[in-house]
C-alpha cells in the first residue's frame, strides 16, 4: 500500500448506521464513509442513500441513543463527528430516524422493498 493511500485514509470517517431497533439488535449496521470535517448534512444524506432512501432529507434525522430503554437524541449538527465519541473514546452507535411530525391528523406510511 502507498503513503498516499494512508494519507487518504485518515482524512474519512467511517461510521456504523443502524436503520432501527431490529437491525440493532440483529448487529447488523451499514457502514458510511465521509469527510472528518463533514456537516450534519453530508453525513445524513450519506446515510440515506445508503439505505437507498430516495426522499427529502429534512424528514429524517441522525440520532444517539441516550439510555438502554430506547430514547435517543438528535445528533448535533453544528459539530457532529465530536458528538459521537464518547469520553473513553469508543464510537456511539447512530440511527436514522423519521422525524415525528406531531402536528398532524395523518400520516403517510412510506414501504421501501427489501430482499427477500
Amino acid at each position: 500500500m502507498s503513503f498516499s493511500f494512508y494519507q487518504e485514509l485518515s482524512k474519512i470517517k467511517i461510521i456504523k448506521v443502524y436503520d432501527g431497533n431490529a437491525t440493532y439488535r440483529n448487529g447488523t449496521p451499514r457502514s458510511i464513509s465521509v469527510p472528518k470535517q463533514a456537516s450534519y448534512t453530508q453525513i445524513l444524506e450519506a446515510a440515506l442513500r445508503t439505505f437507498h432512501i430516495n426522499d427529502d432529507c429534512t424528514k429524517y434525522c441522525i440520532t444517539i441513543p441516550t439510555d438502554d430503554v430506547g430514547g435517543d437524541q438528535p445528533l448535533d449538527e453544528i459539530a457532529p463527528l465530536k458528538t459521537l465519541k464518547q469520553t473513553f473514546g469508543r464510537t456511539l452507535n447512530t440511527y436514522i430516524r423519521y422525524k415525528e411530525r406531531g402536528d398532524m391528523d395523518f400520516d403517510y406510511v412510506r414501504v421501501y422493498p427489501g430482499i427477500l
